[in-house]
C-alpha cells in the first residue's frame, strides 16, 4: 500500500483498503470539481485531506494527510505537501515545492529514522527492537493567507509562514517568516517588506481573503492604496449593517 495513505482513517480502521481509499479520492475529486476547481488526474491526493472552498491541485503532486487547503489555493506541478499541513486561502504553490519537509535529529548517535520509526525494514528480524527514542518527522507546519512559494523551494516542518509573504524560488526555509515578508535563500533569510509597515497592518486587519467573492468587485487591484481603503469602506459597511 502506498505509504501517502497511512494517515488516513476511515470507518474506524487505522487505513482504508485500497478499494475504499480510491473511492473516497475520486469523490474527493468530484467534489473538488463540483465547487469549481480540480484535483489533476496523476496527483497523488490522500482521501483524508481537508478542503471546503475550490481548490487546484495540478499534475504529479503529493498531499499526504492530516492536510487542510483552503480555498482557490493552487498546488502546481510536482509539489509534495507533507503530513500536518495547513495551508489558508488564495495561496500559489509553485512548482516541485515541498511543504512540510522532515526534519531528522542531528543530535542522536545517527540522522537515521531505525531508532525510532517503524515505517522501513520492519520486517527484518532485529530492526524494530531498536526503535527506543521518539522523534516526530512532521511537526505542524502552517502557510497562510495570500502566500507564494516560488519554484523548488522547501518549507520544514515546524514552520510558520504569515499571511501574505513570499518564499523565493529554491529557498529553504528553516525558520518562521513574518506577515508579507519576502525571502529567499538558502537558509532563507529576509530580503524585504511587500509594504511599509502601515499597509501591512492594514491589510492584515482587512482580512479580505474572508470576504465573499462579490465584495472584492471593483477593489482596484493595482493600486494597494486604494484597494485598502476600498476594502477596510467593504468592512466597514459590513459591522455596521
Amino acid at each position: 500500500m502506498r505509504e501517502w495513505l497511512r494517515s488516513a482513517i476511515y470507518k474506524g480502521r487505522i487505513m482504508p483498503t485500497e478499494n475504499e481509499a480510491e473511492q473516497q479520492r475520486a469523490d474527493n475529486r468530484k467534489r473538488c470539481a463540483e465547487l469549481g476547481g480540480r484535483i489533476a488526474p496523476t496527483a497523488q491526493v490522500s482521501s483524508a485531506v481537508s478542503f471546503d472552498d475550490p481548490i487546484d491541485i495540478g499534475d504529479g503532486a503529493v498531499v499526504y494527510a492530516p492536510a487542510f487547503i483552503g480555498g482557490f489555493t493552487y498546488v502546481n506541478v510536482g509539489a509534495v505537501v507533507f503530513p500536518h499541513v495547513r495551508i489558508g486561502k488564495f495561496c500559489s504553490i509553485g512548482r516541485n515545492v515541498q511543504i512540510g519537509a522532515a526534519r531528522h535529529p542531528v543530535e542522536f548517535l545517527s540522522s537515521h529514522p531505525f531508532q525510532f520509526s517503524p515505517a522501513l525494514f520492519n520486517r527484518v528480524q532485529g530492526y524494530p527492537a531498536l526503535q527506543t527514542e521518539k522523534w516526530r518527522f512532521h511537526e505542524p507546519t502552517t502557510v497562510g493567507n495570500d502566500v507564494w512559494l516560488g519554484t523548488n523551494c522547501v518549507i520544514v516542518a515546524g514552520v510558520k509562514i504569515g499571511d501574505g509573504a513570499v518564499v523565493g524560488a529554491g529557498a529553504v526555509v528553516t525558520k518562521d517568516v513574518a506577515p508579507y515578508e519576502i525571502v529567499g535563500g538558502v537558509p532563507a533569510r529576509r530580503i524585504r517588506l511587500r509594504f511599509d509597515e502601515d499597509k501591512v497592518s492594514r491589510l492584515l486587519k482587512t482580512r479580505w481573503w474572508d470576504l465573499p467573492l462579490d465584495s472584492l468587485k471593483n477593489i482596484p487591484f493595482g493600486n494597494i492604496d486604494q484597494a485598502i481603503t476600498s476594502i477596510e469602506a467593504i468592512r466597514s459597511s459590513k459591522e455596521n449593517a
